[in-house]
């Protein structure tokens, strides 16, 4: 499975027209960014063990994706002068992050079945926050990247489905309405790369050495 990037290109172009005025985002923005960081460094950290475990190449593929996920939203907070949240290993500044953190390694990953599981759930769990994020603003720069993000949860969620039947386990949604699930599932995978953006090569480059996070 391809590696899944972000699509950045209107934070990038911001960067270079020389505009200084800047929008700031509101509380309830700037809250949904923090707990997407923390949530996607959360998702890095939980793929990162799966591969390491089953040695897996969807488990080492996503938990790539998910680190260029949050690195990524440094752009945003970048750009906007927001502080980024800390980032230690293993620690969350959300409680229900640390308990989801918790259970993992309470027995999540006792069997190859209940690790397919839990990162399905956590796929569907994303996707549910990203679509209410979506509606609770309308910043462009915020926009664009909720939507590359949700796209590429679902293309993960696809993909993990697509192991879990391989491996001949069953699967209900626990987050998500079960029409809503069967939907993305049968949907080809959307586009998130960075080599989709139709921006400058330049821009692209830049883009990918953009912010380091001190998660792993």
């Amino acid at each position: 499975m391809k590696i899944l990037g972000l699509i950045i290109c209107i934070a990038a172009f911001s960067f270079s027209t020389g505009f200084t005025q800047i929008e700031q985002l509101s509380v309830t923005e700037v809250d949904d960014l923090n707990y997407l960081y923390d949530e996607e460094r959360l998702a890095h950290d939980i793929y990162v063990e799966l591969s390491d475990k089953w040695e897996l190449s969807i488990f080492e593929n996503i938990a790539k994706s998910e680190k260029m996920h949050f690195e990524h939203l440094l752009v945003i907070y970048e750009k906007y002068g927001i502080p980024v949240p800390k980032n230690y290993n293993g620690f969350y500044n959300y409680p229900e992050l640390n308990i989801m953190y918790d259970r993992f390694f309470e027995g999540g990953t006792m069997t190859l079945e209940s690790s397919l599981t839990l990162a399905a759930n956590f796929e569907e769990y994303d996707i549910a926050d990203l679509e209410r994020y979506l509606t609770h603003t309308q910043n462009v720069d915020l926009i664009l990247v909720y939507n590359s993000l949700l796209e590429g949860s679902k293309n993960h969620l696809r993909a993990i489905h697509r192991n879990i039947k391989k491996h001949g386990f069953d699967y209900e949604p626990v987050f998500l309405e079960k029409r809503q699930f069967r939907q993305i599932i049968k949907e080809m995978n959307g586009k998130g790369r960075m080599e989709d953006c139709n921006c400058p090569k330049k821009m692209k480059k830049r883009q990918h050495r953009k912010g380091k996070v001190g998660s792993k």
